[in-house]
């Protein structure tokens, strides 16, 4: 697929710009992202590669000027303009288990890290919709299933922040391997076609919505977080970290979000161990990548959560306020 679009457009400028005979008239702005979400001018003599572990290059304006491959790339009469890509690497041959079909804990968290990354980079540069390919899922050696499902939790974490997303997935020689014994389309289709996700109905302290993360809710007053790229790095525990909770911890390494579902998220929360054979990858990997929080025991009741205890409720669920407010006539205990 990257060889097929570095043919027909001329995506290649940006990337391997130096090469381009056309560079002495053809005006360039290249930029770098800084740890601190700035962008600084590069000059001519600095590179863009090896790309960093969680990087990436976005390019705009690309030029389509060529026709599929089965007409030969001919010219196309009327070239299409003002495409954008983003350039992200997968994992080359990353450990797997489960027979080649799930990737290990490290490969995981830091491969949907990758993938936050491109939704994070589309949608603050004005996108409304993506075509995203099998990540790594060809030569790299990626299993599908897994990754597929990758795709679908931060899919998940960004509802509501595109209007379509759409992937274009096809089955070459480096398909009916190992890892990919049905192919890439089958898994592909199975997890994401078809699917529309809402966006949370009811936001809680450290959920994400889309790049942005809730530090706070306090008197109907939301406060975010802006997301920045390398900011901190990953816990490899991710969502099943002991010390979750431990605010040393939790400023030095990067955990999920919040499970946007709450009480009705209907995956299995029960615990899963990462050392036995996962019969359902799709709760493994929902609850790896967000934190399911216990009900409190004293519901609307509990005094920590009147008090608004920050520790205690970033810990446990409780229930919403009654819409009816002061005027509310129920009083069983269930509501």
């Amino acid at each position: 697929q990257e060889e097929n679009i570095f043919r027909r457009t001329n995506y290649y400028i940006s990337l391997d710009y130096p090469l381009d005979q056309n560079l002495s008239y053809i005006k360039h702005k290249r930029f770098k992202c800084t740890l601190n979400g700035k962008l600084d001018g590069m000059s001519n003599k600095e590179t863009m590669y090896p790309i960093d572990e969680f990087g990436a290059i976005y390019t705009n304006d690309i030029t389509i000027f060529r026709d599929i491959e089965d007409k030969g790339y001919e010219l196309l009469s009327e070239p299409f303009y003002n495409m954008s890509a983003i350039a992200l690497p997968a994992y080359h041959n990353p450990k797997t288990t489960n027979n080649y079909q799930q990737l290990t804990d490290k490969y995981a968290v830091g491969t949907r890290k990758k993938i936050e990354n491109l939704f994070a980079i589309a949608y603050k540069n004005g996108h409304d919709s993506l075509v995203l390919s099998a990540l790594g899922c060809g030569a790299f050696h990626n299993p599908p299933e897994h990754i597929a499902l990758i795709f679908y939790n931060v899919i998940e974490q960004y509802a509501g922040f595109f209007k379509e997303i759409i992937f274009a997935i096809i089955d070459d020689h480096n398909t009916k391997k190992l890892m990919n014994p049905e192919g890439n389309y089958i898994p592909f289709k199975r997890i994401l076609d078809g699917e529309i996700v809402e966006p949370p109905s009811i936001l809680k302290n450290r959920m994400m919505i889309g790049p942005y993360k809730i530090s706070n809710i306090n008197d109907n007053k939301l406060t975010i977080k802006d997301f920045k790229i390398g900011d901190i790095p990953l816990c490899p525990n991710a969502a099943k970290c002991e010390h979750i909770m431990d605010y040393k911890h939790s400023r030095v390494f990067l955990h999920p979000s919040i499970c946007p579902y709450g009480t009705s998220c209907k995956h299995n929360t029960n615990e899963i161990k990462p050392d036995i054979e996962v019969n359902n990858l799709s709760d493994y990997v929902h609850l790896q990548f967000f934190v399911h929080r216990s009900e409190c025991k004293h519901g609307g009741k509990c005094e920590l959560a009147n008090k608004n205890d920050q520790e205690h409720l970033n810990e446990y669920y409780h229930p919403e306020f009654c819409s009816a407010g002061g005027h509310c006539s129920i009083t069983e205990d269930s509501h």
